[in-house]
């Protein structure tokens, strides 16, 4: 990445000289006008190619995709270590001291309920005392994305579908196209034009996929309510989510 970045920039630094000597040359010697600007338009593009050079990010895709799996492997082998099967529940952060999270319980079921009102901010969290009922709260790539935003991007005042629009797009351009149907508790959300490609990994059967976890944590924000994975669906560059709205008891 550091290589395309020089390239703009000895790219942009050689058009400024070549417009600049080529300018003076056609204003002092020639007196050719279109000769003048079209020199002009030369150094225009240099000053366009250094800039295009200093918004090249510094850390590639590939290299963040490396951390990312290193993370995720980690979260797989406590998961596994434990024996979690349930998905994950993601927490906003208002309900763990400003900072979200994934909450994955040991028992989802209804003979082990969760007390989701006033959860451990540890990553061994007691949900339910009379059942012995754990949980582990885990950082997720939803919850750094969330974090890393300014605090107006994500508020109640806007619809879901507007607030995961304009993170999704605007901010992060991760996708083309997003629709939201919020219904009976439920949130189906329609992804189209995803442009991060990431290889399956066991960790996602249970946090979902990092554009998921996004979509995940943002609902969780919105509503200001817990939100539980149900399903997610991808079809090439479209994913299809279904997240459940859980009830704080």
């Amino acid at each position: 990445m550091r290589m395309f970045q020089n390239g703009f920039v000895k790219t942009g630094v050689g058009l400024i000289f070549v417009g600049t000597v080529f300018s003076f040359i056609s204003w002092q010697l020639l007196n050719n006008s279109p000769l003048i600007a079209l020199s002009t338009g030369t150094i225009v593009l240099g000053v366009v190619s250094i800039g295009l050079g200093n918004t090249v990010p510094k850390l590639s895709p590939e290299t963040s995709l490396v951390f990312l799996e290193a993370g995720m492997d980690n979260i797989t082998s406590i998961i596994e270590e434990l024996g979690l099967k349930s998905k994950a529940i993601y927490i906003p952060s208002g309900m763990n001291n400003g900072f979200p999270k994934a909450l994955i319980p040991l028992f989802s079921d209804n003979s082990h309920p969760l007390n989701l009102r006033n959860i451990e901010n540890r990553f061994l969290a007691l949900l339910d005392k009379s059942t012995n009922n754990y949980g582990i709260m885990v950082a997720t790539p939803g919850s750094m994305a969330v974090k890393s935003l300014e605090p107006t991007t994500i508020t109640d005042e806007i619809a879901l579908e507007e607030s995961l629009r304009s993170i999704l797009i605007g901010n992060l351009d991760l996708a083309s196209r997003v629709l939201c149907v919020q219904s009976d508790g439920r949130i189906t959300i329609e992804l189209s034009g995803v442009i991060m490609e990431t290889t399956p990994h066991p960790a996602y059967e249970t946090l979902g996929s990092p554009v998921t976890s996004i979509c995940a944590a943002i609902a969780a924000e919105v509503l200001h309510s817990p939100v539980s994975l149900v399903s997610e669906e991808q079809d090439g560059k479209d994913i299809s989510i279904e997240l459940l709205i859980s009830s704080i008891k």
